[in-house]
């Protein structure tokens, strides 16, 4: 996996950025974004895609506190 995202950031499909460290619920975490972009016309989509995801990691507990995805791609099916 690690291969395939190293590809995809060199393409410029994929990027990993560092959020930083925050207190999620008296938890220090320390935060990831990485942001993929379908490009139009990948997918039969007119114009580019982002899926965004944000990992929140606590290296004190060893666990992910927090994350998050937005995926516009799968909105029409939550509108159901």
């Amino acid at each position: 996996m690690e291969k395939r995202l190293a590809k995809q950031e060199a393409d410029g499909t994929v990027k990993k950025e560092s959020l930083g460290t925050q207190a999620i619920n008296g938890v220090n975490a320390e935060g990831t974004r990485i942001t993929h972009t379908v490009p139009a016309g990948q997918i039969g989509n007119d114009k580019p895609i982002q899926i965004v995801f944000e990992r929140w990691y606590s290296p004190d507990l060893q666990i992910v506190v927090k994350s998050t995805r937005n995926d516009p791609r799968l909105a029409p099916l939550l509108m159901r």
